[in-house]
C-alpha cells in the first residue's frame, strides 16, 4: 500500500509533519533549510521521538539554521548518561537543553504543535497539544528499551513513532494547509545470513561473527512493523507531499556526531526533490 502520488511543490504556508529517527533526523535539518530558503513557511507543526524536538523548535519560532546551530552547541551525543539505572541510557542531558531552549508551556509557542506518544500499559496513542512542553517531547522521544518510560499526567509514556511515526494525520488535526511530511525513519538492516549448512544452534549461535546478532534481528522486526504501520496511516492521511529519506544511508540511529554531514546532504536532496516538482513513490 502506498501513499497517493503529491501534487506540484510550489513555495507558500505549510502544515509539516516531522518523523523520527535518531541521527538521520540531521538529513530533516537540512531539508528545513531548503524548503525555507525556496519560500516555504512551517505555521502548523507535528512532530514524533526526534522529530518531535526539531518540530517544537520550529514552533518556538526558531529557523532551519538556528535549530542546526543550536544542536551544534547542544552536543547532541553528550545527551544521554550511560550510568546503568533505569534504561539503558538516562536522557538527563537533553531535558536540561530542551528547557534551556523551549518555552515552558504549548500555549506559549509561535505556531500549533501536536505531539504523539504511545501509553506503554495500554498500546494507546497520546497526542499533546497543550499543557507543558518539554514533558511531552520527552516522552515522544524516549526510545523504547533504551530509555524508561517517563511518567506523564499519570501514564507511563514511551516513543511515539511505535504508533505514530510520521503524523501526517496529525498534522492535519492542527491545521487545514496543505501538508509535507518528511520520513527519515531507520531502513531495514542489510543482514548477512550464513548459508543453512553453516548455521549453528543454541547459544554459539547467538553469538557467531558469521551469522546477525539477535539484537540485530529484533531491530528489523521492529523495523518492519513500523514500516508496515507507517505506510498504512500515510495512506490515510494523504498527505499533499511525501518527502521520503529512504535513499539516503550514510546516516545510522547512533551516529549523533555528524551533524553538520547530515544537513548538507538533506539540503541536497531536499533541493532536488523541489526541482523534480513533484514526488511519485515507485513500487
Amino acid at each position: 500500500m502506498q501513499p497517493p502520488a503529491s501534487r506540484p511543490l510550489e513555495p507558500q504556508p505549510v502544515a509539516l509533519a516531522i518523523s523520527g529517527g535518531g541521527g538521520r533526523s540531521f538529513y530533516q535539518v537540512g531539508a528545513l533549510q531548503a524548503l525555507e530558503d525556496a519560500g516555504f513557511t512551517f505555521n502548523a507543526l507535528a512532530g514524533t521521538s526526534s522529530g518531535a524536538i526539531l518540530a517544537a523548535l520550529l514552533a518556538a519560532g526558531h529557523s532551519g539554521r538556528e535549530i542546526q546551530r543550536l544542536l551544534r552547541e547542544a552536543n547532541v551525543p553528550g545527551w544521554y548518561d550511560l550510568t546503568l539505572g533505569q534504561g539503558l541510557v538516562r536522557p538527563s542531558g537533553q531535558q536540561e537543553w530542551l528547557e534551556s531552549v523551549l518555552p515552558p508551556t504549548f500555549a506559549e509557542l509561535a505556531y500549533p504543535l501536536i505531539v504523539p506518544t504511545t501509553d506503554i500499559q495500554t498500546g494507546e496513542e497520546v497526542c499533546f497539544e497543550s499543557g507543558p512542553l518539554v514533558p511531552a517531547i520527552m516522552a515522544s522521544s524516549a526510545f523504547t528499551g533504551a530509555v524508561y518510560p517517563p511518567n506523564c499526567e499519570g501514564r507511563w509514556l514511551s516513543d511515539g513513532g511505535l504508533v505514530n511515526e510520521v503524523p501526517a494525520d496529525l498534522a492535519r488535526r492542527v491545521s487545514d494547509l496543505p501538508v509535507i511530511a518528511l520520513d527519515a525513519t531507520a531502513p531495514l538492516l542489510e543482514l548477512d545470513f550464513p548459508s543453512p549448512d553453516e548455521q549453528s544452534g543454541g547459544l554459539r549461535g547467538l553469538i557467531s561473527p558469521t551469522s546477525p546478532s539477535l539484537p540485530e534481528i529484533l531491530l528489523q522486526a521492529f523495523t518492519v512493523t513500523q514500516g508496515h504501520l507507517t505506510q498504512r496511516r500515510l495512506y490515510e492521511a494523504a498527505p499533499e507531499w511525501l518527502v521520503d529519506f529512504d535513499p539516503l544511508r550514510e546516516l545510522h540511529l547512533q551516529n549523533l556526531d555528524q551533524l553538520d554531514r547530515g544537513v548538507e546532504i538533506g539540503y541536497g536532496f531536499m533541493q532536488d526533490f523541489m526541482d523534480a516538482g513533484y514526488l511519485v513513490k515507485e513500487e
